[in-house]
């Protein structure tokens, strides 16, 4: 998608396409803040979520079972 900001023509990423990026290179690390993105964006974008299903089940077992047994740190920043 490309968006024209002042006059110049920017290429943005969607949210999914963000989502996508974020579960591919670190789903192995949970944080707060991408489940809560992920959550955002299952919820108001399914349709384009499911377009990057293949990067999103790179770390589907690690991703799973971080929630699954959330560190510590992962539950005090949802306190």
């Amino acid at each position: 998608e490309v968006w024209d900001i002042q006059g110049r023509a920017v290429k943005v990423e969607t949210a999914a396409e963000i989502i996508a990026k974020k579960m591919y290179h670190r789903g192995d690390r949970v944080t707060a803040r991408d489940l809560f993105d992920l959550a955002l964006v299952i919820e108001r974008e399914p349709v384009q979520l499911l377009a990057a299903k293949p990067f999103l089940l790179r770390h589907r077992s690690a991703f799973l079972a971080q929630i699954r047994q959330p560190h510590p740190s992962l539950r005090a920043a949802f306190d």
